[in-house]
C-alpha cells in the first residue's frame, strides 16, 4: 500500500498525476492521507503523517510532499524503518513519524533510473517521490536509490511542561471542527489529570471529560483526541473561534 500526503489541494490535477505515475509502476493500493494541509506548512503536514502512518499495514510506503524548498539544494530522501518507508524532502516532514518507529536508515535519492525522465525543477512529487515510492513498493531495494546518509533535518512539535499545578504547551493543529490539538500527550500527564477535573484557562473553567457530549452545546471541554493528545474542544462548536487561539500559540491550563 502507498499513502500520499501533500498540500496540493484537489483542484489542479497534481495529485492525480502523482498517483498515475505510481500506478503505472506498481499495482499496490494508493491511499490518500490528506491533500488539504495548509500550504507550505511542514510541521502541520508532519503532524498529520505522525498521527496516520501507524494505521497502515506493515511494509506500506508513504509519499510525502509538503515541500516549500523544491528546486533548491534540499535533498530528496527515503527513510527506512522496520515497518515502513517514507519518501519525500529532507525538511523534517517525515522525521516525527519515522523517529516514532524506532531505528531507521536514510538514503539520498540520487539514482535517476527510478525517476521520471526529464525531472522538472518544481514538481519532485510527480517526477521523483511518486515513482521512487512505487518502485520501493514494487520490490526495488532501497540501497539502489542512492547513498546512505547519517544526518537529516529533524522536527518536533514544541515543548510542553507541567509546573506548579499548571500545564504549559502549544497549539499544534486546529482541525476542520475547530478543535485545538495541543502538543501534550495524554499518556505523559494522565497521572496528574482525572476525568471530571476542572481546568482553568484564563477566566474560563473547562471540565476534563472523556468526550465532547459531556457538556452542553457550544461549551468548552478538555478531552483526549483520537491522536492521543490533550485537546480543547467545544461540543458542536468551534473552540478555536471561542478561545481565539491559533496554531503555534502557547497556552497555560491550571488544574484546580
Amino acid at each position: 500500500m502507498i499513502g500520499f500526503l501533500s498540500d496540493f489541494g484537489r483542484e489542479n490535477g497534481y495529485v492525480g498525476s502523482m498517483k498515475a505515475v505510481a500506478g503505472s509502476i506498481c499495482e499496490d493500493r494508493l491511499i490518500d492521507i490528506s491533500h488539504k494541509t495548509k500550504k507550505h506548512d511542514v510541521r502541520r503536514g508532519a503532524f498529520i503523517l505522525y498521527n496516520t502512518y501507524r494505521f497502515f499495514p506493515f511494509k506500506s510506503v508513504f509519499v510525502c510532499v509538503v515541500d516549500p524548498g523544491v528546486g533548491t539544494e534540499r535533498r530528496g530522501i527515503a527513510i527506512e524503518t522496520e515497518e515502513y518507508v517514507f519518501v519525500g524532502p529532507d525538511n523534517g516532514l517525515m522525521f516525527p513519524a519515522a523517529n516514532d518507529c524506532g531505528d531507521y536508515n536514510v538514503f539520498e535519492l540520487s539514482n535517476k533510473e527510478y525517476m521520471l525522465e526529464g525531472v522538472s525543477e518544481t514538481f519532485d512529487g510527480r517526477d521523483v517521490f511518486a515513482p521512487i515510492g512505487a518502485h520501493i513498493a514494487d520490490g526495488v531495494e532501497i540501497e539502489d536509490l542512492g547513498p546512505q546518509i547519517e544526518e537529516i533535518k529533524e522536527l518536533n512539535f514544541g515543548d510542553w511542561k507541567f509546573e506548579n499545578g499548571s500545564l504549559r504547551g502549544e497549539i499544534i493543529f486546529i482541525d476542520s471542527f475547530g478543535n485545538l490539538v495541543t502538543n501534550i500527550p495524554y499518556n505523559k500527564v494522565k497521572n496528574r489529570l482525572d476525568f471530571g477535573d476542572k481546568i482553568s484557562y484564563k477566566s474560563e473553567e473547562i471540565p476534563f471529560y472523556r468526550s465532547y457530549g459531556c457538556v452542553d452545546e457550544n461549551n468548552l471541554v478538555l478531552t483526549v483526541g483520537g491522536h492521543g493528545n490533550i485537546e480543547i474542544s467545544a461540543n458542536k462548536g468551534d473552540a478555536a473561534k471561542i478561545t481565539g487561539l491559533k496554531e503555534r500559540d502557547g497556552f497555560m491550563l491550571k488544574i484546580n
